[in-house]
């Protein structure tokens, strides 16, 4: 039967009723689970260092927009190949055509409707020094030998010149990551 309780009072009482009463807990709750944290706050801001990409675009002849979709992920391991880093830090986005950059003119060769430009961006690694200078070292021939390895049917006919960017940023949210 559930404990009964005191009947209401017109005016408050002086002392506390003795009904009802939870009784105690055999043991006493957890501790928390949580920890303190690994390092104590700083009193200044870290110096995070801020990822950088290396970007760049060739044009290539020889492939066609959806063929070149199709194999962009071999070249962009040729790039990677050709540029000496991991194939993960490499993308490549396709487009049709070679016009809408200046470009550094490495072979001379009339562009047709199967040529596209290949733009590359490498994840910089905390050296995008080095890596725009390999990238504006790259020659024609490096590139085609890199796509020809990677069984990429196409020759470089001009290489931009690389340009070192801000890494792109996840997008904000509204809660806190875990």
């Amino acid at each position: 039967a559930a404990p009964s309780t005191a009947a209401p009072t017109q005016f408050p009482t002086v002392a506390p009723t003795h009904i009802p009463t939870a009784p105690p807990t055999a043991l006493p709750t957890a501790p928390p689970t949580t920890r303190a944290p690994s390092a104590p706050p700083s009193a200044a801001p870290t110096n995070t260092p801020i990822p950088e990409v290396v970007r760049g675009s060739a044009c290539l002849d020889g492939l066609n927009a959806t063929e070149a979709e199709r194999q962009k992920r071999s070249i962009a391991d040729a790039f990677a190949a050709a540029l000496g880093v991991d194939a993960s830090r490499v993308t490549a986005t396709i487009a049709a055509g070679c016009d809408g950059f200046d470009l550094v003119v490495l072979r001379r060769r009339l562009a047709t409707d199967d040529s596209v430009t290949v733009d590359v961006q490498v994840d910089a690694d905390g050296d995008a020094a080095a890596l725009e200078a390999a990238w504006n070292a790259l020659n024609a021939t490096d590139v085609d030998d890199a796509l020809e390895d990677k069984g990429v049917d196409a020759d470089t006919t001009a290489l931009s010149d690389a340009e070192i960017d801000a890494a792109p940023t996840a997008a904000p949210t509204a809660e806190p990551a875990p």
